[in-house]
């Protein structure tokens, strides 16, 4: 195979791994939000310290135990471990 054709070909498949991006895009783009909770998250993403609203919406409880120790659960935390694995799913293939 010549370099033309090599290059000729590398074009073709890198032109419809484009067109596939494009319409996946599109459809992220147009679909009804999946996970509305991740609105909640991007609302607080670049506060610089925690609020008492972000709190209210983050955090479902926090308990506090001897020596120190706290345990915070968040918010949509079982939304989030699906979320990750249908991620890793993904990547996965």
């Amino acid at each position: 195979m010549n370099y033309n054709e090599l290059y000729s070909k590398r074009i073709e498949e890198y032109s419809h791994k484009i067109t596939e991006l494009e319409a996946e895009r599109q459809n992220l783009q147009t679909a009804p939000n999946a996970y509305p909770f991740l609105d909640v998250y991007r609302k607080y993403r670049k506060l610089e310290e925690i609020t008492r609203p972000m709190v209210v919406e983050l955090i479902e409880k926090i308990e506090v135990y001897e020596g120190n120790r706290v345990e915070i659960t968040f918010r949509f935390h079982d939304e989030i471990a699906d979320l990750l694995e249908e991620l890793h799913q993904k990547q996965m293939g």
